[in-house]
Parts: C-alpha cells; sequence; structure tokens
C-alpha cells in the first residue's frame, strides 16, 4: 500500500496550487477528446484535473502531459481526501464524463430543437 501510496502522490504533484481549474472525472476513454476540445475553446488554456481510480493508457496520458497543465489525482467523487487533493473547492467545475464521447450525438443542451426534435421520433 505504500507504494501506491508513494504512486498517488508522484502523479497528483502540483495540484496543490492550482485554482479555477477543471476537476474531470468519470468516463476515462472520454478524458482526452473532451480535454482536446477544451483547448481548442480556450485562448488561455485552464489548468485541467483528472480524478480517477487509475491513470489515463500509457498514449492518451502521453498527448494529455504534451498539452501541459493536466494533472491526474488517484480516486472517486466518494473519497473525501482525493477531492481534497484535487482541489475541488477551489475549482472552476467539476465535469463527469460519459465513458466515451467521441462519435456520439450530443447532448440534448447542444443540439438544436430540429435535431432534438428528430432524434424523439
Amino acid at each position: 500500500q505504500e507504494g501506491q501510496e508513494g504512486e498517488a502522490k508522484e502523479k497528483s504533484s502540483g495540484v496543490e496550487s492550482v485554482r479555477r481549474h477543471f476537476v474531470v472525472c468519470g468516463g476515462h476513454t472520454a478524458f482526452l477528446p473532451f480535454i482536446k476540445m477544451l483547448r481548442q475553446c480556450e485562448t488561455i488554456p485552464t489548468e485541467v484535473v483528472i480524478l480517477h481510480p487509475r491513470r489515463p493508457p500509457a498514449a492518451a496520458w502521453t498527448e494529455l502531459q504534451r498539452m501541459g497543465g493536466v494533472y491526474w489525482v488517484r480516486g472517486t467523487l466518494q473519497d473525501k481526501e482525493a477531492l481534497e487533493t484535487a482541489r475541488v473547492s477551489h475549482a472552476r467545475t467539476l465535469v463527469h464524463l460519459r465513458p466515451d464521447i467521441s462519435g456520439t450525438t450530443p447532448p440534448r443542451a447542444l443540439q438544436s430543437d430540429e435535431e432534438g426534435q428528430k432524434e424523439s421520433q
């Protein structure tokens, strides 16, 4: 267990001073597409803390680290210590993602009225 704690601390280093960041949790396959989309929309990149029991897969984690300002904290929404480590109380928002957002229909709030009516028929 001591090795796991050391690994979690190593992965969450840098998080100690983040403020007004996004905390992202939920489906790990959606982290990379979501953060890429977020980065495309921003003029000044917002720091992102991923809260999940497992670090993203190696290829995705490498790409996320290249973007800069992306951190990982081991834990879940039910883990008070992990929430504190992720600095949820200092975050701009918390985003809970579905397991895979690529190739899916946009959430209802992002659809035009016409698209939503077609889908419900």
